[in-house]
């Protein structure tokens, strides 16, 4: 995890790497449902998902960046 400033709203965020997303197909599924429910939740308790960084290469990406509200 990384500490950063979003530029649009000058707020502090969280930007989570998570490397080798299909190399264990249980690694991916876990990944796809947390993106997905962070995507859908909405409580004082949970961390906002504020974006997901596309990748540069949608085709040979290993790699993706979830950015969340900083808590």
């Amino acid at each position: 995890m990384a500490k950063a400033v979003n530029n649009e709203t000058g707020k502090k965020v969280a930007i989570k790497r998570i490397d080798k997303i299909f190399e264990d197909q249980m690694d991916s599924k876990r990944i796809l449902r947390e993106i997905t429910l962070l995507r859908k939740l909405r409580h004082p308790c949970v961390v906002e998902l504020v974006e997901i960084i596309h990748p540069k290469n949608p085709i040979t990406f290993d790699t993706i960046y979830v950015v969340m509200e900083y808590v």
